[in-house]
């Protein structure tokens, strides 16, 4: 049962290892790039995803993500809308938090993935009049920013995850501040 959903999490470990060994000049290039992204924008709103079950079990539930993100982002005057919108459905610009999690077998700990992006409709260049199922127009929604962390803790430490998340939303912070 849990064997895809293990190779799930081991494949988003190795991808950003993968990321962490890349070259400093394409990384330079990739934070130009993710800040630029950000120009022009007005607000922002906040998506959580829905965590597995045994991790909100043990104290980790997107609620309280969702809350941390939000108060965060309001802590530097980062324009907040909120809409009441069904599951799946994201307004555009979302700041998006996704937890991948796995327990161990015996319980004791979680290994986790943590990633959160900015995600945008955007439009193909030289795309007009091009269409995508179920998508309007030549738009398509995709992550213009991101930024992810995995790791391994102990199951009575899951809330701490949280941590990994502030991180990466105190990077959305810095990019949003230093080209607005």
């Amino acid at each position: 049962m849990r064997s895809p959903y293990c190779a799930a999490v081991i494949l988003g470990v190795l991808a950003n290892l993968g990321g962490v060994t890349g070259a400093h000049a394409q990384t330079l290039q990739k934070v130009e790039a993710d800040r630029a992204s950000l120009r022009g924008l007005d607000y922002v709103t906040v998506y959580v995803s829905p965590f597995e079950s045994d991790i909100q079990a043990d104290g980790l539930t997107p609620s309280a993500v969702k809350t941390d993100i939000e108060l965060r982002l309001r802590q530097y005057k980062i324009p907040l809308e909120s809409w009441d919108f069904p599951d799946g459905l994201q307004p555009s610009p979302g700041l998006v938090a996704r937890v991948t999690s796995l327990k161990t077998a015996n319980g004791v700990s979680y290994v986790y993935n943590v990633v959160v992006e900015l995600e945008q409709e955007v439009r193909l260049a030289g795309r007009v009049g091009v269409t995508f199922p179920n998508v309007d127009g030549a738009y398509i929604r995709v992550p213009t920013w991101r930024r992810s962390q995995v790791g391994i803790i102990p199951a009575s430490e899951a809330r701490d995850i949280r941590d990994g998340i502030n991180d990466a939303v105190d990077g959305f912070i810095n990019d949003w501040l230093a080209v607005h």
